[in-house]
């Protein structure tokens, strides 16, 4: 074996490995920005349906006064703007959040097809160097299983951890609330 063959292949297993160590970093980190975006949204749900029932509440209440308190009804009309406000600014929010959230999704999917990707190429690298011929294999054979076990105890523990609101095609549904 030329010893700089034997160079070229610690050199390029090295890098496929630092590869992969990259990929799954980045798909933990971008899970865990999924599910920070995932709890925000809930929040902005809930908080969307509590500014519209309180104005609603203030409108019925302000249908139901008589025209001769004037200052109650200023009071009420004042505070039924501001719950109004509340709520465009709360909209907008969450539709921002949501965009980012699909945004993020979609991101996860590419890093997740990446991993995938590094995985296939991995298999077809220990395919390639075939069966171990000695006991015990190769130190080839025995980090690429490494890497390979590793991929799958992730890939595991993320698909785990999923959170419902994420379909298969990572788009995010929104929680039925009452």
């Amino acid at each position: 074996i030329n010893p700089e063959d034997f160079k070229d292949s610690c050199l390029n297993q090295s890098t496929d490995e630092a590869d992969v160590e990259t990929k799954l970093s980045r798909l933990c980190e971008k899970d865990k920005v999924l599910r920070m975006q995932e709890e925000k949204l809930q929040q902005l749900h809930r908080e969307k349906h509590t500014l519209e029932t309180a104005v609603l509440s203030a409108s019925q209440e302000l249908g139901e006064q008589s025209s001769s308190n004037t200052a109650a009804t200023q009071s009420l009309v004042q505070q039924r703007d501001v719950l109004q406000s509340g709520l465009l600014s709360t909209c907008r929010e969450l539709s921002r959040v949501t965009t980012e959230l699909e945004r993020s999704c979609r991101e996860f999917e590419q890093l997740e097809a990446d991993v995938t990707l590094a995985r296939t190429n991995l298999l077809e690298q220990l395919e390639a160097l075939g069966s171990p011929q000695t006991e015990p294999p190769s130190q080839q054979h025995i980090q690429i299983q490494k890497e390979l076990w590793r991929i799958q105890d992730v890939m595991e523990a993320l698909s785990k951890n999923k959170p419902q609101q994420r379909t298969e095609s990572g788009e995010y549904v929104k929680p039925i609330t009452s």
